[in-house]
C-alpha cells in the first residue's frame, strides 16, 4: 500500500473519532458549567461562594483530555446542581488564574470551599472519583469546615495548599 493510500485510510479511521469528541466538547455547553471571562469575575464567585463547595475546571481548547472532560463535568454539574457549581478557565485566555493554583497540567480541576482549595486534581479521573469528592465536602448542613487530611480517596491523595491560605490574596 502506498503512502497516500494509507494516509486516507488512517484519516478516515481516526477523523471521525476525533471530530465526534469534538463536537461533544463544544456542545456539552449547556449552562451546567459556566465560563469565567475575567480575573474580577474570578474573584467576585471565589469572594461570594460561602459554604458552597465550588469547582474550577482549567483548561484550553486545543487540549484533548480536556475536550474529553468536559462532558462529563456538564453531566456532574447537572446531576448534582444542589452540592456544587462548577466553572471553566480557559488557561490561555487567564494564565495567572493556572499559575495562582500551580498548575503544571491540563485538564486541572480544582474544588473550593469557603476561599479555600481543598482539593486538586489532574488528567481525567472517572465520573466516580469527582462524585466521590463532592459527596465528601459538600455537605452544607454541618456548620463545621471539613478540611482536607491528606487521606487517600482511592488512590488519589487530597492536596493542601499551604502556601496560598485564602485563594483570594492570590489572584487580585
Amino acid at each position: 500500500m502506498d503512502c497516500s493510500k494509507r494516509f486516507i485510510l488512517i484519516f478516515t479511521l481516526i477523523f471521525p473519532v476525533v471530530f465526534n469528541i469534538d463536537c461533544i466538547a463544544r456542545n456539552s455547553s449547556t449552562g451546567a458549567v459556566q465560563a469565567i471571562t475575567s480575573v474580577d469575575q474570578f474573584n467576585t464567585i471565589i469572594e461570594n461562594s460561602g459554604n458552597q463547595l465550588i469547582a474550577f475546571h482549567l483548561y484550553a481548547d486545543w487540549c484533548m483530555p480536556c475536550r474529553v472532560l468536559e462532558p462529563l463535568l456538564v453531566e456532574i454539574a447537572q446531576e448534582n446542581q444542589n452540592k456544587i457549581v462548577i466553572y471553566k478557565v480557559d488557561t490561555d485566555a487567564l494564565p495567572q488564574i493556572a499559575e495562582a493554583f500551580g498548575v503544571t497540567g491540563i485538564p486541572f480541576v480544582v474544588f473550593i470551599k469557603n476561599k479555600k482549595a481543598i482539593y486538586a486534581m489532574m488528567g481525567v479521573q472517572p465520573k466516580e472519583t469527582y462524585i466521590r469528592i463532592i459527596e465528601t465536602y459538600a455537605d452544607t448542613t454541618s456548620h463545621e469546615e471539613k478540611k482536607p487530611d491528606e487521606k487517600k480517596i482511592k488512590g488519589l491523595k487530597v492536596i493542601k495548599y499551604r502556601r496560598h491560605p485564602n485563594i483570594t490574596d492570590l489572584v487580585m
